[in-house]
């Protein structure tokens, strides 16, 4: 007998008659879809590309005969360490796709394959101490000399494009990018206001409202 059935019998009602409790974070996500607002809240990973692309791919269908400048943006939220890099990937490519205007802002943390993300706003605020973290990312490598070989080869030429991506992207030019590509490169707001990164900071160069 399960939790639900010994309430049942305990009160004196059938499980059909006992009162629905509403999820108030079903609620609290009606209502963020309904805004157009996803939060990611969580490393990055499969979940990710199977939770919010849909929305991101939905918005732009209900926008299809809207002009881009009258279309309601679309806006992520980012408190994330990071993850699996091929993951985000697919996510910046659903935004990078997407017409409708995606701003995305930066809240608490933003690294490794976030930061990533982040960078695929068409506009990107931040809160005034969110970090920011840009690294190499970490590879492991098995099996013959001829696979490892492959891998190998297949890792830095998408590290090429890594690079490629942030520099289009920021005011971090080949040169800053290759110095701080083996550090753990670290960044406050201010920092990464400078280096192109973040295009608004809240409280500064923006007020609250543009992002509600």
């Amino acid at each position: 007998m399960d939790l639900i059935e010994t309430i049942g019998l305990t009160t004196g009602n059938s499980i059909e008659n006992l009162p629905v409790v509403p999820n108030i974070y079903d609620e609290v996500n009606r209502k963020l879809n309904t805004n157009r607002t996803i939060i990611i809240n969580e490393g990055i990973d499969d979940c990710i590309v199977e939770n919010y692309m849909p929305f991101i791919i939905q918005w732009n269908r209900e926008d299809r005969w809207i002009p881009v400048d009258k279309r309601k943006p679309i806006k992520i939220f980012i408190n994330s360490r990071g993850g699996d890099p091929e993951a985000g990937q697919a996510l910046i490519d659903a935004i990078m796709l997407s017409k409708t205007p995606v701003y995305t802002i930066g809240v608490g943390v933003v690294m490794s394959s976030a930061y990533l993300i982040y960078l695929s706003g068409s506009v990107r605020y931040s809160f005034p101490n969110t970090k920011y973290l840009q690294h190499e990312g970490e590879l492991g490598v098995s099996g013959s000399t001829s696979k490892a070989r492959d891998t190998m080869k297949f890792y830095q030429d998408n590290e090429k494009s890594i690079k490629d991506f942030v520099t289009s992207r920021t005011n971090i030019d080949s040169e800053i990018y290759d110095r701080n590509f083996e550090r753990e490169w670290y960044m406050t707001t201010e920092n990464a206001k400078e280096l192109g990164v973040v295009q608004k900071i809240l409280g500064v160069d923006a007020e609250l409202d543009e992002i509600l």
